[in-house]
């Protein structure tokens, strides 16, 4: 139960993260913000494998529900910018598919890793792997617009904002 609490910490803080991360995903670079929450994120996974209290769980799985925040908000904007030149339909069907791609892969990688090396591996190596992407993530997104105007996302505020 104590896990499962624990555990909960990460999603609470995640879900109340977002808005504060959402609005500086709409100020600040999303492709930064994406490779910093995964960089961080993924040196946070790796030390759940060696922390040895669950006094240290606790605040770990926070910071990691604040890091996942950043880069999980500041990718579904990049989305949307994607979704609306090419399709949505196109753009969330990839996306989904290469997740679903990524946690199958990842849950079989994760059990031999697991089987032959023991538990603390597998953050090993999921953090890793979060770093390994961050590379090429700015690679794939290189000279891509990943963002708008604020004023094309939300006309009515800047409309309202321009006649005071």
């Amino acid at each position: 139960m104590l896990i499962g609490l624990a555990f909960a910490t990460q999603d609470i803080t995640g879900g109340l993260a977002q808005p504060l991360f959402g609005r500086m995903a709409d100020a600040y670079s999303r492709r930064v913000l994406v490779a910093t929450g995964l960089l961080v994120n993924g040196a946070l996974l790796a030390c759940v494998g060696i922390v040895p209290t669950y006094g240290l769980m606790v605040p770990l799985l926070f910071a990691m529900g604040a890091s996942g925040s950043i880069s999980q908000v500041a990718a579904g904007a990049i989305q949307v910018v994607a979704g609306r030149r090419v399709g949505m339909g196109t753009v969330l069907g990839l996306g989904s598919a290469s997740n679903g791609l990524g946690i199958v892969i990842g849950s079989v990688v994760s059990g031999i890793i697991v089987d032959a090396q023991g538990l603390a591996a597998a953050f090993f190596l999921g953090g890793a792997i979060m770093a390994a992407g961050v590379p090429v993530f700015l690679v794939l997104t290189r000279g891509v617009q990943t963002s708008e105007p604020q004023r094309a996302i939300q006309p009515e505020l800047s409309e309202a904002a321009a006649g005071q």
